[in-house]
């Protein structure tokens, strides 16, 4: 079960559990993004993937729906074990940079930084980065940084694609809200300690199970 503390990584989860999942061999995050206050569609996506996941990434716009979330699943025996014991989130613009919640503190970073079987990820919202032109302002603020992915969110656009350095870029979507004719969605992201490549998988959220789908397929698939 996760701790819910928050370490001085800004990560949400015990120092042994933020330990092992940097040298896992191989792992599973689930990456959402983009509540803006749908509580419903955040905790069916956990109860879907949240006990088989080693780490949550939520990209922002929907804090405080997902610390709702963690109150209420780490109170109830029954859901406690769809918490993955490790949590990462960033604040959206939609967001606040402090939160109390129960007992409770949280310090909400602009962005941050999880390693995953030895491979380094950078997660932000991205609504200062010029998302809508492309990811040219993510690279340039990753540019001196050692990183083997970039997670965000804000436009509402599900999409993975490789810049430059061969890091990943990805953008789940937003499981709310989303623009362009994408579905409602989030992502699986697989990750293996001897394998360069992340193996992504973007989920169409429906009433009671999710489907995979293609960005590419979806009209907005040049867009971020």
């Amino acid at each position: 079960m996760n701790s819910l503390l928050q370490n001085y990584a800004l990560l949400i989860g015990s120092s042994e559990s933020i330990s092992d999942l940097s040298k896992k061999e191989n792992a599973k995050l689930l990456v959402i993004s983009d509540s803006h206050g749908n509580y419903d569609s955040l905790r069916r996506i956990l109860l879907l993937n949240g006990e088989s996941s080693d780490a949550l990434i939520f990209c922002g716009d929907g804090i405080l729906d997902l610390l709702r979330l963690l109150d209420e699943f780490s109170k109830n025996n029954e859901f406690s074990k769809y918490l993955p014991p490790v949590i990462g989130l960033v604040e959206g613009n939609n967001d606040e940079d402090n939160y109390c919640f129960g007992d409770m503190r949280y310090k909400i970073p602009l962005a941050n930084e999880i390693t995953v079987c030895g491979k380094k990820i950078f997660f932000v919202h991205g609504h200062r980065h010029g998302l809508f032109n492309g990811i040219e302002g993510l690279e340039n603020a990753v540019r001196t940084f050692d990183v083997d992915a970039v997670f965000f969110g804000h436009t509402h656009i599900a999409v993975s694609t490789i810049g430059s350095r061969n890091i990943l870029y990805l953008n789940p979507g937003s499981c709310s809200r989303p623009r362009g004719g994408m579905p409602t969605s989030y992502c699986v992201v697989k990750v293996e300690k001897d394998n360069p490549r992340f193996d992504v998988t973007f989920y169409e959220l429906l009433a009671s199970e999710s489907k995979p789908f293609i960005p590419s397929d979806y009209i907005a698939s040049s867009f971020f």
